[in-house]
């Protein structure tokens, strides 16, 4: 009888350890550390998001501003682009309901006097034509982009335009326009209601005049292949076009009017839409 060969002997089976699946309390916690995850990504993709709409928006408020000049010097014989947005009402009425609040506040529709007229009309080589909006939203034409202005209305002396409200309706409004001027170095002369240099003791005679840089204006095709728009508003409900904001002057001494900065949608200057960058990127 050969003995036997201890590495063929048969082995004991091992009995199966039965297969032991998740608890109820197991899953509990995976599913709340999935959620807690999602949150904290959820948070990050929207400051992420926050953060390049204003540095977009800044951007297209520089880009605008130097396009703007380009067109002036290159195309306008001294003259900006015609045909912008009135941020009125059709005949320049009122301010259209689809503003958003912070501009709108700004806003004051005003006759604009033969001196205004003569700096922005400049003989008829400037602007000759505005683009009023129709309201509310659902009278506006079907697929207009941004709500901007659709109605051509010739420019005349005497007729209404955007100009910056010099006693400015709500708090935000008050800041931007205090902003505004601050930057451009000048002061309200509460005789005249008008803004002079700060400093000076010569009458106010400069006003600001609000114009959209819609889709209509001739620096399309020219110096800007399109109208940009501001993401951080919602199209479907407010106008999203930037702003131009000119100095007028009367009486007009041979000044023609000028270009003094581009505001976004909301009302605010390049500078704040910068600093709200800086803050979303570092918010302590």
């Amino acid at each position: 009888m050969q003995p036997l060969d201890p590495m063929h002997a048969e082995q004991p089976v091992q009995p199966k350890s039965p297969r032991r699946g998740f608890t109820l309390l197991e899953l509990v916690v995976v599913l709340m550390i999935i959620a807690i995850l999602a949150g904290l990504l959820v948070s990050v993709v929207g400051w992420v998001r926050r953060s390049a709409n204003y540095a977009s928006g800044a951007n297209n408020q520089s880009t605008i501003l130097a396009n703007f000049e380009l067109y002036r010097t290159t195309f306008g014989n001294n003259n900006y682009p015609n045909r912008p947005d009135s941020l009125l009402t059709t005949g320049g009425a009122a301010v259209p309901s689809y503003m958003t609040p912070d501009l709108a506040g700004m806003i004051s529709p005003t006759a604009c006097s033969s001196g205004d007229f003569d700096s922005l009309n400049n003989g008829g080589r400037g602007i000759t034509v505005v683009m009023d909006h129709e309201d509310p939203i659902s009278a506006a034409i079907e697929g207009n982009p941004g709500n901007t202005g659709v109605l051509a209305r010739p420019f005349v002396s005497g007729g209404n335009l955007a100009y910056v409200n010099t006693a400015p309706t709500g708090a935000d409004s008050l800041k931007n326009v205090t902003q505004l001027v601050n930057a451009l170095g000048y002061e309200l002369d509460t005789t005249t209601s008008r803004y002079r240099a700060i400093g000076t003791a010569t009458p106010g005679d400069i006003a600001l005049v609000l114009m959209g840089v819609g889709p209509s204006h001739t620096a399309i095709g020219k110096t800007m292949q399109s109208s940009p728009f501001d993401t951080n508003v919602d199209t479907s409900k407010q106008y999203n076009r930037f702003i131009a904001v000119f100095a007028v002057y009367n009486p007009r001494e041979g000044r023609r009017a000028q270009l003094k900065a581009v505001l976004c949608p909301r009302g605010r200057i390049v500078n704040r839409n910068l600093s709200e960058f800086y803050q979303s990127t570092n918010p302590d």
